[in-house]
């Protein structure tokens, strides 16, 4: 049976939104460099994104896509362990999870992958990171969780319980 309110419901869900002028402008007036920014349409959306450059402490090499909850939340992070610079492998990328049909929370801008803290490969020095992390993220996935995290921590705030559970510190 044909639902007109269906159809306008899915397609609002495929507009792209933009920050919302509450946190974007929140993390100006804290002196974070950020910009409003596009989403990709499609599947792969971005709830409030932005482009994160650095916050009032901390600099984001490269510059990241984020939705602006989850650069908030690698801010507070990197502020929380003291970082002048953070680099990465990446915030948005639509995709799939590995060995799985769902799609990674990198596919909606809420994931950030960070290999180096002030220049340390995350390889050689992770754990306190990781233990900052989980208050404030329910995912943070280390070098000790398996080879494809070998080199990186993965955090975002998805359906995960790595945290939750603690099986790493």
């Amino acid at each position: 049976m044909y639902n007109p309110f269906m159809r306008l419901i899915l397609a609002l869900a495929l507009i792209p939104f933009a920050a919302s002028a509450s946190c974007l402008d929140d993390l100006k007036a804290d002196g974070w460099r950020v910009e409003a920014a596009q989403s990709p349409s499609g599947v792969c959306s971005i709830d409030e994104p932005v482009r994160l450059y650095a916050t009032d402490t901390t600099v984001f090499e490269p510059s990241i896509l984020l939705s602006c909850s989850t650069a908030k939340d690698a801010g507070i992070w990197a502020k929380n362990i003291s970082a002048q610079k953070v680099r990465h492998v990446g915030g948005y990328n639509c995709r799939k999870q590995r060995n799985s049909f769902f799609r990674s929370q990198h596919s909606y801008g809420a994931a950030i992958d960070v290999t180096h803290i002030d220049g340390v490969p995350i390889s050689k020095q992770w754990r306190a990171a990781y233990k900052e992390g989980c208050k404030v993220f329910n995912t943070v996935l280390t070098p000790d969780h398996d080879a494809l995290h070998a080199d990186h921590l993965h955090m975002d705030n998805g359906w995960g319980f790595s945290c939750l559970f603690d099986f790493v510190r």
